[in-house]
């Protein structure tokens, strides 16, 4: 019965749960970085980007400061974040 993935044939649930855990902040950190660097390449402020996306410089801050994968609602603000960014200042 193959229900794991190969990745993660052997390791235990808790283990695979701490795994997956990691993985999402790797992600997210990313997430941050290219979210810092386009809106920087857009001549943005952060100040201007929460105000394009409807939130508040802490939340833009948070998450371009590799904390995205500890703010509540970060994967639903992407499309908003992606947009604000293709229309730059």
């Amino acid at each position: 019965m193959q229900l794991l993935d190969n990745e993660y044939r052997g390791v235990s649930q808790i283990g695979r749960g701490t795994q997956m855990r990691e993985e999402f902040r790797e992600k997210f950190r990313v997430l941050g970085l290219k979210i810092a660097y386009y809106r920087k390449l857009r001549g943005m402020t952060q100040e201007q980007l929460a105000e394009a996306i409807g939130r508040s410089v802490s939340f833009v801050s948070q998450i371009e400061a590799n904390n995205a994968a500890d703010v509540k609602g970060v994967s639903l603000e992407t499309p908003r974040i992606s947009y604000a960014l293709s229309q730059g200042a």
